[in-house]
């Protein structure tokens, strides 16, 4: 990580774009990957059915994705983009702020700290029965993840695989091209390339 800071107004201000647009893509990246751990985790298995959330990861990687998705956001409220694929995502903001926050102060909410109490929503999704949830449930129906009951998490993390190609390509053709002026070796403009993807450990 660096922190710059150039006399030029101009050089700060591009140096701040590419800074803006580098986190944006590690946040996307980073929705993608935590979806994926959520999934992984939901798929575990408890004896101890009766406490099972709190035998297994599931609802610690639905708050790390959460996070990760809240991050994504604010990053690329800067970019001011006007793509149909940096809508589609930005269009979700709303329900993943809300259940993160929720999620992220529920001791106000619940146990010894309880100081007010939480809004039920209607699950968005076709279900047996007429079901109000709070943030902190998750809704599995019609084959969907529902985190808090309306952040369907298949939605988000297809939302955020739509718009990494973009802007890993933007970021990918600047450095190819500051390089090529110079006639410096293509391996130098590479090796400042950004993955679409996180490598798995």
């Amino acid at each position: 990580m660096h922190d710059w800071q150039y006399d030029d107004e101009a050089a700060q201000r591009e140096y701040d774009e590419r800074w803006s647009l580098n986190q944006s893509i590690y946040w996307l990246k980073a929705v993608v990957y935590q979806g994926m751990r959520v999934q992984l985790a939901s798929q575990q298995t408890c004896k101890h059915t009766n406490s099972e959330q709190y035998n297994t990861a599931t609802r610690m990687e639905e708050y790390f994705f959460l996070n990760a998705c809240r991050k994504a956001h604010r990053w690329l409220s800067g970019l001011n983009l006007s793509t149909p694929e940096a809508s589609r995502f930005s269009e979700l903001e709303a329900d993943m702020k809300q259940v993160r926050n929720n999620r992220e102060h529920d001791e106000e909410r619940y146990g010894l700290l309880k100081n007010r109490d939480e809004s039920m929503r209607k699950v968005e999704a076709e279900t047996k029965f007429n079901m109000t949830v709070s943030s902190s449930v998750t809704v599995h129906a019609d084959g969907r993840y529902l985190i808090g009951g309306i952040v369907d998490l298949s939605e988000v993390v297809s939302a955020a695989e739509a718009l990494l190609p973009s802007l890993v390509s933007q970021h990918n053709d600047y450095w190819n091209s500051r390089f090529a002026r110079l006639a410096v070796d293509p391996e130098v403009a590479e090796s400042y390339h950004i993955e679409p993807r996180f490598r798995q450990p």
